[in-house]
């Protein structure tokens, strides 16, 4: 889609909001905690979601969909923020159960080193 169409400026627009309310959630070491809704203190970090999240941003900001330069240090803050979940086997720490249907808070509120997901 052209950079200068209608519609990939209406899409930036919508991923710009996503974003920003997605920096507004990151804790201060970079982690997004598993139930965005609830307080931090409330919902575990999440290696799986900040993963995602981070990559996410990070392939926005360099493909020119999000332009400005908090996006990219949110994304490199969760990277580094990862590292200490990782040992050095390689095994993920603070993975929440998924994916599939969790049907209460309590379920999102396990956590595992073992979820393959993580990896």
């Amino acid at each position: 889609m052209p950079a200068d169409s209608y519609y990939f400026n209406e899409l930036r627009a919508y991923l710009e909001e996503l974003a920003d309310g997605l920096i507004e959630k990151q804790d201060d070491d970079g982690m997004w905690h598993t139930l965005l809704h609830l307080p931090q203190s409330e919902s575990y970090p999440e290696t799986s979601g900040t993963g995602m999240i981070a990559g996410y941003l990070a392939i926005a900001y360099h493909k020119g969909m999000l332009t400005y330069s908090k996006y990219k240090h949110a994304a490199l803050k969760a990277v580094h923020a990862l590292i200490p979940y990782i040992d050095n086997n390689g095994a993920v720490s603070y993975v929440s159960k998924g994916p599939g249907p969790l049907r209460s808070i309590e379920e999102y509120r396990k956590v595992g080193t073992d979820e393959h997901h993580g990896y």
